[in-house]
């Protein structure tokens, strides 16, 4: 079987795997890595919590301390109470149901009899 006949063959058989590898090559030289990606998260949370904390300054110093700013907490603390939940409940419903793996064809059919 030459090259690109082998080529084909790999991938009428499984995809992903070609597909693996080539974005495997094609991110390979891109620089960070896993490293870079848990740096870039870790920044991205830090300023999500400055700029929360700035919101809440900008909200307390319009509205000051009353009923309306309660209600808009509750409300907020309410929204986040229920976004949570549910982030959780798929979290552990994508560990609770695995992923059927994809198998390849095997290399002999299964019309064909034993020798």
């Amino acid at each position: 079987m030459s090259a690109p006949t082998a080529l084909i063959a790999v991938r009428s058989a499984s995809p992903g795997v070609v597909a693996g590898a080539a974005y495997r090559e094609r991110m390979s030289g891109r620089p960070g890595g896993v490293a870079g990606a848990a740096a870039l998260l870790t920044v991205l949370a830090a300023a999500s919590a400055v700029l929360g904390f700035a919101r809440d300054v900008v909200i307390t110093a319009v509205f000051g301390a009353g009923a309306e700013l309660d209600a808009y907490l509750v409300a907020q603390g309410l929204m986040n109470l229920v976004l949570a939940l549910a982030a959780g409940a798929m979290a552990k419903a994508s560990w609770a149901v695995p992923p059927w793996p994809r198998r390849a064809p095997s290399s002999t059919s299964a019309t064909s009899s034993p020798a």
